[in-house]
């Protein structure tokens, strides 16, 4: 019933929308007072929610501290103008007196209404309409977005539509304040879930979900330089926070229980949005619907499964999740807390994404900080950019957002800089639109061909594809596929390993060790990216359906792969039939295909991010011993000897990342812009903190370094290099060696 509501409310929007506009501007021209205005809009607003058969409950004349709001439906606060009144009137600029008034006013009525009736003012939408122009207020990001008057036409009264019949009539809006309260830390859900993922992970036997910790556990304790099976001070308090006992904590198994609890609840996310936007009944409602744990549990399987996300033909969302150990686990209190989660979320209305998708942009982040403190996450390694920041290296780096440019993070965490960029390619194509030759599904092909992510936090990548998907999730119905190019993968260390490919020499196997194994993956099959995804694919789906080694063949032969060198595919695929007996497949396939992803991508114009900060004596043994040809190829070592005192400037991995990604990854016109420990380069005077390396591609060339001269740049500066201190080079510092 919900959902038949939805669609009626999406439908009519659509086509009441040029009807509402036209009925406002025809009141605007005889208008002496705001109250026709008022009651024009009124009328067609009750005419639209009579069609769908709903009551709209506003409240007119709505008294607050500062005076009376004209309309209040719920979390829309609307204030009606007299569009004949030279005081009154909105002007087309936020600085004519009508607008800059009436926006004053707004704000004011947004802090009556979170000190009178407890409404967070990033839950608020506001409206200043006089039948001529809409502005639309917003409070997001500890700041208030007001955006330029729009003349009242079809396209903005959608838009004001939109928010109405959502943010006025059905559910909580998606926004990170209200996440953060029903998902965060201090929510007993997310206690009680963390505490019996963590319990759980202590006596659990099943060899699958066993195998997927220790290969979380490799992955992870690559990326976060701390020892993740020794809990300091500080993770000790994050359990305390959780009710769990620090006597005999083990802190490998917090983390990937409050991992898992996180991984699941964007697995719900992404679902119910995608399922919303094409307008089809949400997952969730089927989950809450089962009646019994059994039933319940092969739903999970389901989602899992990727079935959600396969039927929209977004094909890896989740490729190379490890956090779906919890199904062979399952009890009656992991029953009990998922039900509680799905049954929160379902109180959401993902139609709030709907009215202005950059205010979507990167959702997940303050959940994630919420769950994990900024002490933990620092011990950890883990450093996330805040959106200024990104939006800093962005403009130094002049990225404009054309769609035809490709840039890559190499380490993209959450996905902070390519949500923002792909939110400056659509503010291009929205400016440009006239005079472009190509439409929204060439529009989608060109981003997820040229915004690309890699990162080696399993969580990270899940976050970064979940955040990919919200920030393109209007366009996907127009392409016939989607594969969100962000990848479980190592940046370093992958090109060099498989660096016969990049310089045109073929070798017969490639090697790739894991927690389950060290596969051993045929060369004739990884020549190209859908080369080595349908391989893969192959892989996944012959082990699932007990195909002999023979047949497998036969199957690869048909699809056109080249296959010459049958005992190496013999033997992998005998090693991967070997591990789904033992229940410890299920990952494997897609892992080596994501493994496979820097091999296969196409130089760019812009390498961006915010590397790891970690030195070398903080990196896993393992990790040390297979990279340090790496450091002392590229002269980073200081002293002699691998096993005497490391940890000086040029040893943190934020500089080997530098190296590897100018020489395998840049167009020799790009560039590269990251955010790297100050230390490097030993700046005088600078202290601890940040740095933004700026580089040009041909030798190397070190353009600009910018060091924090105030320890909290204020978010709302204004952009620009306030806070910065620049230094320009025509020849590298740091970067000596010649490419």
């Amino acid at each position: 019933m919900e959902f038949d509501i939805e669609n009626r409310i999406d439908a009519l929007i659509g086509s009441r929308a040029a009807l509402y506009a036209d009925r406002l501007s025809s009141a605007a021209v005889s208008a002496t007072k705001e109250e026709e205005i008022r009651i024009a809009s009124e009328r067609e607003l009750e005419s639209i929610a009579q069609a769908l058969g709903i009551k709209l409950e506003g409240k007119h004349e709505f008294t607050v501290a500062s005076g009376f709001v004209d309309s209040v439906y719920d979390r829309v606060l609307i204030e009606y103008k007299n569009p004949s009144s030279p005081s009154s009137k909105l002007g087309p600029k936020l600085d004519s007196p009508g607008t800059k008034k009436v926006v004053e006013q707004i704000q004011s009525r947004f802090y009556d209404m979170r000190a009178q009736h407890n409404q967070p003012l990033n839950s608020l939408f506001g409206v200043g309409l006089d039948g001529r122009y809409f502005v639309f207020v917003r409070f997001r990001g500890d700041k208030w977005h007001i955006q330029e008057p729009v003349p009242v036409t079809p396209h903005s009264a959608e838009r004001f539509l939109w928010a109405l019949f959502n943010l006025g009539t059905r559910g909580k809006p998606f926004t990170p304040d209200e996440l953060a309260l029903d998902f965060g830390a201090n929510a007993a859900l997310a206690r009680s879930a963390v505490k019996n993922l963590y319990e759980t992970l202590l006596n659990i036997e099943h060899p699958k979900a066993l195998i997927l910790f220790n290969q979380w556990r490799i992955l992870f304790g690559e990326v976060c330089g701390y020892n993740v099976d020794a809990p300091s001070d500080k993770i000790e308090k994050l359990a305390e926070s959780y009710d769990i006992s620090v006597n005999g904590l083990k802190a490998a198994h917090l983390l990937f229980a409050l991992h898992t609890y996180y991984a699941l609840f964007m697995k719900l996310l992404a679902s119910h949005i995608i399922a919303f936007v094409h307008q089809l009944p949400t997952p969730l409602s089927k989950i809450i619907q089962a009646p019994t744990s059994g039933k319940l549990r092969r739903e999970l399987d389901d989602l899992e499964a990727g079935s959600i996300f396969r039927y929209f033909n977004v094909t890896n969302f989740l490729e190379g999740d490890l956090f779906a150990w919890y199904l062979p686990a399952w009890s009656p209190s992991i029953e009990q807390w998922v039900r509680s989660m799905v049954s929160q979320l379902d109180g959401y209305n993902p139609g709030t994404l709907s009215e202005d998708p950059s205010e979507s942009r990167d959702l997940l982040k303050k959940l994630y900080h919420q769950l994990f403190p900024r002490t933990v996450r620092h011990d950890l390694g883990e450093y996330y950019t805040p959106d200024w920041l990104a939006e800093h290296v962005l403009d130094r780096l002049e990225y404009t957002g054309n769609p035809d440019a490709r840039i890559l993070d190499p380490a993209c965490g959450s996905g902070t800089f390519l949500v923002m960029a792909i939110s400056r390619i659509r503010h291009w194509y929205d400016k440009n639109r006239e005079r472009c030759s190509f439409s929204e599904g060439d529009l989608l092909r060109k981003i997820l061909a040229n915004v690309i992510g890699f990162e080696l936090n399993p969580l990270a990548v899940m976050a970064a594809r979940t955040n990919y998907l919200i920030a393109i999730r209007d366009l996907v119905s127009y392409v016939d596929g989607v594969e969100i190019p962000i990848y479980l993968c190592d940046s370093i260390m992958t090109p060099s390993q498989h660096g016969g490919l990049f310089a045109g020499h073929l070798e017969k196997a490639r090697e790739l060790k894991t927690a389950a194994a060290t596969f051993i993956i045929p060369s004739e099959v990884a020549l190209t990216q859908h080369e080595i995804a349908r391989y893969a694919q192959l892989l996944e789906q012959s082990v699932e359906n007990s195909y002999t080694s023979d047949e497998f063949l036969q199957r690869c032969k048909e699809d056109g792969l080249s296959i010459t060198e049958e005992v190496l595919h013999t033997e992998l695929y005998d090693e991967l039939v070997r591990l789904n007996k033992e229940n410890k497949n299920g990952v494997w396939a897609r892992i080596i295909k994501n493994a496979f992803a820097p091999v296969f991508t196409p130089r760019v114009d812009y390498v961006v991010g915010n590397p790891p900060w970690i030195n070398w004596e903080s990196l896993p043994a393992a990790y040390r011993d297979t990279t340090k040809h790496l450091w002392a190829e590229y002269g980073l070592f200081r002293h002699k000897g691998y096993k005497a005192k490391l940890g000086g400037a040029k040893d943190d991995i934020s500089i080997l990342m530098t190296y590897v990604c100018h020489d395998a990854y840049l167009k020799d016109s790009g560039a590269l812009g990251f955010v790297i420990t100050q230390s490097i380069f030993k700046t005088k005077g600078g202290g601890d903190g940040s740095l933004l390396l700026l580089l040009q591609r041909r030798y190397l060339h070190l353009c600009a370094v910018q060091s924090r001269l105030e320890r909290n740049l204020s978010r709302n500066s204004g952009g620009g290099d306030r806070g910065w201190r620049t230094e320009y080079h025509s020849r590298p510092q740091a970067c000596a060696r010649r490419f």
